[in-house]
């Protein structure tokens, strides 16, 4: 029998637990490839909460090979799914009933691959070769239009299946492989492969890829949840973009079928967020011009079979309202809607004389003509009557109401339309409160029968409240001193202090909890809570957003009073006669100026004359300061060498009388030699430093990193160096003047850690090509730079070392030179114990 017990309590229990909670709206979501960063924010929208938090239940399907996805979202078997660029074609020929929602990335990430050994540096040397791809058919579209743009014959190529297997390309299976830009440029470079890049997008087709879709009927019955799932799902991958590794971990740790290591997924992202910000276009924009573009495109290949409008396969929030047929019977059989208005109080609402004003009545009005359907507005005096009201069923909808548990027994409730800031209202004198706590032993006023108090009571259990009935009232009160503060939302107080004149009044304090304010209907009316739903979804949240606002800001009028337009009078001839003085003023003003005016040029010239004598002072200086720096590189680099002759002269003299030392005396004199080679080498390095280059030629960014590091070789001992920049990569630039920046950067890394005790010191140089510039990133691990101080940086004599040890020129210098000189940008960056200077400069 107890053990009986115990089972049945547990089943109740478990029950109460169920029945509790809220449900959640079951939702599918058709991944289109295999798991990878390709889909990280819909990863980081249900590991974050996105999806819960607007009620959505989200299944993310695992891809399988040959499966008819577009099939599966028309016939309903998923809700929504991530589409290529050919899902366009699919809609078009076959299901129309698909729309599409967003466009994960602006630009396609498929490329063509060639290797450099290969010798194919344009399209028309693809004449012949084997390409593995699938441009046979419509999935690699952007492919063959780029292609066929080049008038390449395709009876010339020799097309191989894709095996989706990069190796395929390295051990020269294929001359020419499809891939992404996101996976296969990380393998390639780790074994050290030179291969050669031909994009879609650098011959005009910059094609859409990666669409999120669903199909019209969802959207027609549904529209809430489609517009929750895009907007979380673009939630997501905002996060996911803006945090890459944390998301790169999760995915390594929870959705890794194909066993991708974090480096990879890391560098996935990087590449990826490039695309979905493509010209730093909006995430997810559909561009309908854009999808004009690819309709032709399609159409001029021969791959459209019907002609349609494409305004009818993307989907936008339209004002048309989508109702069920059974909605839309409901409210033809309903006769009226009766409108539990709020007590009689502005600015929420209120009825008077027939008239119904306020914040609830200009959204019940946008709903009335979006809905047509006869309203009646039913007055109450407290805010616990339209409650009462909803159960006895005299109202089928309160407008303003906010969501408990214990009233989701007898009402449903929509999603929020709104969100307030509860706050304090205190005199003008109290400092701001910024913690409630601070303050519980104060009587603060709420308004009686609400569920701001009982909100406040659960937040701040010892809080001693003062209830009223009005927002003026408690306004009253806190104006009399008899409480010290009253709370309430930041619309109600604002309004309530401009239209009971509490000028001595303010808001003092806003709590950490918001309110949100939903709709309610009656329990037994699931139907109209829907319709509402979709009604309140239908209107845009600015205009939301504008009716709140403008309650706060409302201006009141009062009857005609002729002392106020007396004294306005009189301002207005005090301020005429003020612009008589003013304009006689600039008149006289104006002549003086045009007095000055015949000087100015040579005034200017004259300033221009100075600040270049200054800057050609402060290069010197710089220079100086470089040479000065240079001395002590040659000092550090001739000093062992130096002892290392010496030693040998000395053995060479104490040996030279003794029999059989021919050979060590030899050997000596070798290495004597070969350290004097090393110092002469050593004067001539410098020597090129400092000679003059004025003229532009091309070189080697690997070569000159390699030479700025060699000329510091002295002072990187126990350092790691990390250089990961292709031996390849060229560019057409004042070469000493490039390789005095990269001296001047890596100086003051090595001087930053002089002043650490880190053990594991490192540099690390990265390259990054751009369309039409590349990035060198020069990164160490010594202290970083303080907020305050990255700013001032560049700023000719700021310095944050010592004044022995530093001018305040370097950098001011590097800047100099990569911006006026070598036409590019220097930008620094610093977190945490790391700092980054950026070189930019133009292909």
């Amino acid at each position: 029998m107890k053990q009986f017990l115990k089972y049945f309590f547990l089943f109740l229990l478990l029950n109460s637990y169920l029945f509790s909670s809220e449900d959640l709206k079951k939702i599918k979501l058709q991944l289109s490839w295999l798991n990878q960063f390709q889909f990280a924010g819909y990863y980081m929208a249900k590991q974050k909460g996105y999806y819960k938090e607007v009620g959505l239940d989200v299944e993310i399907i695992p891809y399988k090979m040959n499966m008819d996805i577009p099939s599966m979202v028309n016939n309903k078997e998923v809700d929504f799914a991530i589409g290529r660029e050919n899902l366009i074609l699919e809609i078009l020929n076959k299901h129309q009933n698909l729309a599409l929602l967003y466009a994960t990335f602006q630009t396609s990430p498929l490329v063509f691959l060639t290797k450099k050994s290969s010798n194919i540096n344009t399209i028309a040397d693809f004449s012949g070769k084997r390409i593995m791809s699938t441009i046979e058919d419509s999935s690699e579209v952007s492919l063959k239009a780029m292609i066929t743009s080049e008038n390449v014959d395709f009876k010339s190529l020799k097309i191989i299946k894709h095996t989706h297997n990069i190796n395929d390309f390295i051990n020269n299976k294929t001359d020419i492989i499809s891939a992404y830009t996101s996976k296969a440029p990380l393998y390639l470079d780790k074994k050290n492969i030179k291969y050669g890049v031909f994009n879609p997008k650098d011959y005009g087709f910059d094609i859409y890829s990666d669409f999120l879709y669903t199909n019209n009927e969802l959207i027609q019955s549904d529209i809430q949840t489609v517009e929750k799932f895009k907007k979380a799902s673009i939630r997501g991958w905002n996060y996911a973009y803006s945090n890459i590794e944390e998301s790169a971990d999760l995915i390594f740790e929870k959705y890794n079928n194909q066993h991708l290591t974090k480096e990879e997924l890391i560098f996935e992202g990087k590449e990826l967020k490039k695309l979905s910000f493509y010209k730093e276009i909006e995430f997810g924009n559909i561009d309908k011009n854009k999808i004009q573009r690819m309709y032709d495109l399609y159409k001029l290949m021969g791959l459209i079979k019907n002609n349609l409008d494409i305004n009818n396969i993307i989907y936008k929030n339209s004002k048309s309202l989508f109702l069920t047929p059974k909605e839309k019977e409901y409210l033809a059989n309903k006769k009226v809607l009766n409108i539990c208005s709020p007590p009689n109080k502005l600015p929420y609402g209120n009825v008077e004389n027939g008239n119904y004003t306020g914040i609830t009545a200009e959204l019940i009005s946008l709903i009335n003509k979006r809905l047509d359907v006869e309203m009646k507005i039913i007055s109450n005096e407290k805010w616990i009557d339209s409650i009462f009201k909803i159960k006895s069923k005299e109202c089928d909808i309160i407008p303003m109401i906010i969501k408990t548990k214990d009233r989701n027994k007898f009402m449903h409730f929509t999603s929020a339309y709104a969100e307030q800031s509860l706050v304090l209202a205190t005199k003008d004198e109290e400092i701001f409160i910024d913690k409630l706590e601070k303050v519980t032993n104060k009587r603060i006023a709420v308004l009686k029968n609400t569920a701001f108090a009982d909100i406040l009571i659960e937040e701040y259990p010892k809080i001693n409240l003062f209830y009223v009935n009005s927002p003026s009232e408690g306004l009253q009160k806190v104006n009399n001193s008899e409480v010290f503060a009253y709370a309430d939302t930041l619309v109600s107080i604002a309004y309530s202090i401009r239209k009971g004149s509490f000028y001595n009044l303010k808001i003092a304090g806003k709590l950490k909890k918001e309110i949100s304010f939903s709709m309610a209907t009656r329990i037994d009316e699931k139907i109209l809570n829907s319709i509402i739903e979709k009604t309140l979804n239908n209107i845009s949240k600015k205009k939301k957003d504008d009716i709140f606002n403008n309650w706060i800001s409302i201006h009141f009028s009062k009857e005609v009073d002729y002392g106020i337009i007396f004294n306005i009078i009189s301002i207005f001839i005090l301020l005429f006669i003020s612009l008589f003085i003013f304009i006689y003023k600039q008149n006289k003003l104006k002549k003086e100026i045009e007095k000055l005016n015949k000087t100015l040029e040579e005034r200017v010239k004259k300033e221009v004359e100075n600040n270049r004598i200054k800057d050609i002072t402060l290069f010197k200086q710089s220079k100086l300061a470089s040479m000065g720096e240079m001395i002590r590189n040659i000092a550090h680099q001739w000093r062992q060498p130096l002892n290392r002759v010496n030693l040998s002269l000395s053995i060479i003299q104490t040996v030279y009388e003794e029999d059989d030392n021919k050979e060590l005396i030899t050997n000596k004199i070798f290495y004597a030699q070969k350290n004097i080679k090393y110092m002469s080498d050593t004067i001539d390095d410098f020597m090129n430093f400092f000679k003059a280059d004025k003229k532009k030629n091309t070189f080697s960014i690997y070569t000159a990193i390699y030479e700025s590091l060699k000329l510091l070789e002295s002072r990187t001992v126990g350092i790691d160096i990390n250089i990961i920049v292709p031996k390849a990569v060229e560019v057409y630039n004042y070469r000493n003047e490039y390789l005095q920046v990269l001296l001047i950067i890596l100086n003051n890394a090595l001087d930053n850690f002089k002043n650490t005790n880190l053990e594991n010191k490192s540099i690390k140089i990265e390259y990054l090509e751009r369309n039409s510039y590349f990035e060198l990133f020069i990164n160490d691990n010594g202290g970083g730079i303080a907020k305050e101080n990255l700013e001032n940086i560049f700023e000719p004599y700021f310095t944050t070392k010592f004044k022995k040890e530093g001018t305040g020129l370097g950098l001011y210098m590097a800047k100099t030179l990569v911006e006026d000189s070598m036409n590019g940008l220097l930008s620094v960056e610093s977190e945490d114990n790391n700092t980054t200077f950026i070189i930019r400069l133009e292909k």
